[in-house]
């Protein structure tokens, strides 16, 4: 597609909305927050645009999503926490963007159903025994793609790893 501009605020007014799909766009400007109210919303895909700016993180209402792609972009700033909050996130691709770090809190332990963490090509600055620790602690870790690479990630891979036996 050939869609141009910002992505309207409008959108967020589309409650029963499930899916949204608007990559390989012109897309630019920010993500608007007024999204996070799209409270129906499973699937959100805006990779492959020209949106810069942070992810809000209003987003962490949207208890429903599933899949989460905002890869290919120039988003800048850091992960909220409310991300990893998301308990049915299945997929979070986050890669080729321009994000900084990462936000993790003690509730942020709540993405048992992840099962890809694709946060390759960004400028990341974190310890990796912290990102691992996130997910660690679910029962049923589902998680069976991970990729990190070409970031500044640092420290020793912690023994908690073992806790994915998928990957």
């Amino acid at each position: 597609n050939e869609l141009q501009g910002p992505i309207p605020s409008a959108l967020g007014n589309m409650h029963s909305l499930s899916f949204l799909g608007l990559s390989g766009n012109e897309l630019q400007g920010p993500i608007p927050s007024a999204l996070g109210n799209m409270h129906s919303l499973s699937f959100l895909d805006l990779s492959s645009n020209k949106l810069r700016g942070p992810i809000p993180t209003t987003l962490g209402n949207m208890h429903l999503l599933s899949y989460l792609d905002f890869s290919f972009n120039a988003l800048e700033g850091v992960v909220p926490g409310s991300i990893f909050e998301l308990k049915l996130l299945g997929c979070l691709s986050l890669s080729d963007n321009n994000l900084q770090g990462i936000q993790l809190s003690n509730s942020s332990g709540n993405l048992c159903s992840l099962q890809t963490l694709d946060m390759r090509n960004n400028k990341i600055v974190h310890d990796l025994s912290s990102i691992i620790q996130t997910s660690a602690g679910c029962a049923n870790n589902s998680l069976v793609s991970l990729d990190l690479s070409n970031n500044s990630i640092w420290g020793s891979i912690p023994s908690t790893i073992g806790a994915f036996s998928s990957l």
